[in-house]
């Protein structure tokens, strides 16, 4: 009888404590959220430079510089291998993405 009871309280006390977690968490809303302010991140200025960078004067000077720099090569000579052909991607893809951002 006495391992019965036993067994019951250990229950009701387990129910007790998740009971009162879940209130406390209904309760007290402003703690459950991550933020106190509603709409800004942590990572929002992180992010708002790497998109100025990716979109800013040095994007242009570098998909300029791959443009220009496989011009050069496919003019020259160099060879029209698989390096020439990478940067020349490089560049056309990034000058639409450029665009595109614009």
């Amino acid at each position: 009888m006495r391992a019965r009871v036993r067994g019951l309280e250990k229950k009701l006390r387990r129910a007790a404590l998740a009971l009162s977690g879940v209130s406390f968490t209904l309760l007290a809303p402003a703690l459950a959220w991550a933020t106190s302010t509603a709409g800004v991140g942590p990572w929002d200025t992180t992010l708002n430079l790497i998109q100025t960078d990716l979109s800013g004067p040095v994007a242009h000077v570098l998909v300029t510089s791959a443009f220009v720099g496989s011009g050069v090569l496919y003019a020259t000579g160099g060879g029209h291998g698989p390096g020439v052909r990478r940067l020349a991607a490089a560049g056309l893809g990034g000058a639409a993405a450029l665009v595109r951002c614009r």
